[in-house]
């Protein structure tokens, strides 16, 4: 019997030190099973998380200017001819693996200049990886209506879902500042992830925590979901608040999606999993978020009074909708992707401002992107 027990308490030590011997292995190797979202470079910001460092080449097509703005430096205070837009976002706003001229913003800022509206364009990425709604909040408050914009562009909301299941310091540091707690009831209260947390086993933690994703029926996905966008829509309305008083007109964009919306869940997943990296915890969170946060916007529209700009159209034409992704990417749109973003956007705003031009999208694409075209 002695021998047993022995045995036993031998054989559980000997687990617990190839655990954490595993765990920290991982770790080292770069594995993160809660990553906090950043890209890189940045300086630490208390309420924000982090920020771009100003003034600096990120990479040979990157700029970041003195304002910590995505592109070249501008003017303070604008020119007075110069009719200014900010555009607030994620990576998808701020463009991952583009240049800087081929990011939405930059190729919107083309556009406008190129169809005769009479005005000139000046086009503002203050987009970042890993920002959530409160961030754009927060950057709009204390820095952009500064710059005195005249439209404002948000497309957000995204980051606000995805970091629904992820706690990081990121995606906490704006969510506490406007009193918004982590909502991921069921799985993050889980007693078993607590005490994989606890005993610092975070690979443990990591793999279980997506097990517990993915066993979530559907409705408590959505659940989740809803109660991360009723802090996303909080922030909307703040923002549209900010915007009337500063004079400036607000428009939210919705985030175009991958997804053929003509066929089910599995046949989706299948094509995605097939054709990129894709875990399905993630492909849950997007394909049931993307219907609610395009329901929650259009009720923001007719709440505010606030234009939504839908661009998903465009996307759907692609005659392969994987080709307007960068690499092994169902988010991250290339230069094509973010051009179809643009342009219907440019679409909406010309219409707004001179109903009766429409937009000669021809001329766009062979006068102002020859590198679009085969």
């Amino acid at each position: 019997m002695i021998r047993i027990l022995k045995t036993c308490i031998w054989t559980f030590v000997l687990a617990g030190f190839v655990l954490y011997a595993a765990n920290y292995l991982v770790l080292a190797l770069g594995w993160q099973p809660f990553p906090d979202s950043n890209i890189g470079s940045n300086i630490p910001d208390e309420v924000l998380g982090y920020r771009l460092r100003g003034t600096r080449q990120v990479s040979g097509g990157t700029y970041i200017n003195s304002l910590g703005l995505r592109g070249r430096e501008i003017e303070t205070p604008k020119d007075a001819a110069t009719l200014r837009i900010v555009c607030l976002g994620g990576s998808t706003t701020y463009g991952v693996e583009v240049e800087d001229h081929l990011t939405w913003p930059a190729i919107l800022e083309t556009i406008l200049n190129n169809i005769g509206l009479g005005h000139h364009f000046e086009v503002l990425n203050a987009g970042l990886p890993g920002y959530l709604s409160g961030h754009s909040r927060y950057k709009l408050d204390h820095e952009l209506l500064a710059l005195k914009p005249d439209i404002v562009l948000v497309m957000d909301g995204l980051n606000d879902m995805a970091t629904a299941y992820k706690k990081n310091l990121t995606s906490e540091a704006a969510r506490r500042h406007y009193g918004q707690a982590f909502v991921a009831g069921n799985v993050e209260h889980a007693r078993l992830l607590g005490l994989l947390k606890a005993a610092r086993l975070d690979v443990l933690a990591g793999l279980y925590w997506r097990f517990l994703i993915r066993s979530e029926s559907e409705e408590q996905v959505k659940r989740t979901i809803a109660l991360a966008l009723a802090g996303y829509a909080a922030n909307i309305e703040a923002m549209a608040k900010a915007c009337q008083a500063a004079g400036a007109a607000l428009y939210v964009v919705n985030a175009p999606w991958i997804f053929n919306t003509d066929r089910g869940m599995p046949d989706n997943w299948n094509d995605l999993h097939r054709d990129f990296t894709i875990a399905r915890e993630d492909f849950n969170i997007l394909w049931y978020g993307a219907p609610l946060l395009r329901s929650v916007n259009d009720a923001l529209g007719r709440k505010l009074g606030t234009t939504v700009i839908d661009v998903q159209a465009a996307i759907d034409a692609a005659p392969d909708r994987r080709s307007l992704f960068v690499k092994n990417d169902y988010i991250h749109f290339n230069k094509i992707g973010n051009f179809l973003i643009a342009y219907g956007i440019a679409t909406v705003l010309a219409n707004r401002m001179a109903p009766d031009s429409g937009v000669p999208l021809p001329f766009v694409v062979e006068k102002a992107f020859p590198y679009l075209l085969p």
